[in-house]
């Protein structure tokens, strides 16, 4: 398999530095949404959802939508998608680390799951030249 695009757009293969992108897509998603948590966390007021915190979580959703679309645009939709699911995993051991939350053996072993269907679709796919 060649990493040239087709004429849909889409490339044949992963590439290291597109796995590279899919992984930090997926940091700016996790990081994005853990800031906006922490931002709205005992807020009611509308207004009071207007802070750095809920704005810099938009912001680096934002940077991570704009490295998905990058990545879909170079390999196929069912090789890129499902690194979306990474970013769970990434949310609940952020969640764990700086919040103190317990997640619960479901929670792991879904984690698990999670890391290893990404990591084989991604070696299945793996262009290494």
């Amino acid at each position: 398999m060649s990493a040239s695009l087709d004429p849909t757009g889409t490339a044949s293969s992963l590439t290291p530095a597109l796995l590279a992108a899919l992984l930090i897509g997926s940091f700016c998603a996790a990081g994005g949404t853990f800031l906006i948590k922490t931002g709205a966390t005992g807020n009611t007021a509308l207004a009071e959802f207007v802070n750095i915190r809920v704005g810099s979580g938009l912001a680096l959703y934002a940077l991570g939508s704009g490295v998905w679309i990058y990545c879909m645009s170079r390999a196929p939709l069912s090789v890129v998608y499902p690194f979306t699911a990474l970013t769970f995993v990434m949310v609940t051991l952020s969640a764990y680390i700086f919040l103190g939350e317990r997640p619960s053996t479901a929670d792991i072993v879904g984690a698990v799951l999670i890391v290893s269907g990404i990591g084989s679709i991604a070696w299945g796919a793996m262009s290494w030249s």
